[in-house]
């Protein structure tokens, strides 16, 4: 796993075409056009800055599992 697989797999839920029953986890809290982004390989912070601050286990919910980038 690298920080691609993540942006990819959160990126998975806010997508519309995707229509994660998830994507709540996200609403009002990322702007959809900016979506998520690695640092590099290996670095994804941790949340946008505005989004998960007060609720960090949403992470862990099975909607935001990491699967592998395709």
């Amino acid at each position: 796993m690298n920080a691609g697989d993540i942006v990819y797999s959160f990126s998975r839920i806010i997508d519309k075409n995707t229509a994660s029953s998830g994507a709540w986890i996200f609403n009002n809290k990322l702007d959809p056009s900016k979506g998520f982004e690695a640092i590099d390989r290996h670095y994804f912070p941790p949340a946008p800055p505005q989004a998960l601050q007060s609720h960090p286990r949403l992470l862990s919910m099975q909607y935001c599992s990491i699967v592998r980038m395709k």
